[in-house]
């Protein structure tokens, strides 16, 4: 890896680590990249100590509803919404999606040039479809799954504020399970995407206040 790689890869990582309420100094992070292995366990310790911080802050906050609140039936869980496949418009713009599975569906009929039912397809039997195309790319090639996950990044804040209005569901799950596949990829690129993608949307949900179920998703 070359040094503008190394560079390139902590700018994204200091960017993420803002949101959870760690500052990285430039000077810090080109002493990590130039190979000062004492600086990048310091920085790892701080990471581990903020990571055992939010997971007690969670736990608390479980405690809590679990004391306070009265036993809820899973079948009040209000389901993730359904899409009419019929009346999806690909060219609709983004900020006209009504929620996280059309946004998802649009995304993928518009890249990958499906129409909606097909794209729907890729979601199901728990994303063993899409997380192929992830994995070995779409028929082998991995540059329509760059430019899907391009499109997502490109729009992750009506993405989080889509997931936003749907909190009451599991739609947060079923989208953090979808791109999972990308970091396992045989296409370096597809990896580097996909850990943007993520990096992206957990800072989209800080300020949104859902960070929470997303941080439930990652230690599950």
């Amino acid at each position: 890896m070359t040094p503008a790689e190394k560079l390139y890869n902590w700018n994204m990582i200091v960017e993420a680590l803002k949101s959870f309420g760690l500052r990285v100094e430039n000077e810090v992070r080109d002493l990590i990249v130039g190979g000062d292995l004492e600086i990048l366990v310091d920085v790892l310790k701080q990471i581990r100590a903020k990571e055992m911080e939010l997971s007690e802050m969670i736990l608390k906050k479980e405690e809590k509803l679990i004391k306070h609140e009265p036993a809820k039936s899973s079948a009040l869980e209000k389901p993730i919404s359904t899409v009419n496949l019929n009346s999806i418009n690909t060219n609709k713009n983004s900020s006209e999606v009504r929620n996280c599975l059309e946004f998802l569906i649009m995304a993928i009929s518009k890249v990958f040039k499906l129409i909606p039912k097909q794209a729907a397809g890729l979601l199901s039997d728990e994303n063993k479809y899409v997380t192929h195309i992830l994995v070995k790319g779409f028929k082998g090639e991995a540059k329509p799954v760059i430019a899907w996950l391009k499109e997502l990044i490109a729009h992750v804040d009506t993405l989080a504020k889509l997931i936003k209005a749907e909190e009451k569901t599991s739609v947060m799950e079923m989208l953090l399970s979808t791109f999972k596949g990308g970091l396992y990829s045989k296409h370096i690129e597809i990896v580097e995407l996909t850990g943007d993608l993520y990096c992206r949307l957990f800072a989209a949900f800080w300020p949104l206040q859902v960070l929470d179920q997303a941080w439930s998703w990652y230690v599950s």
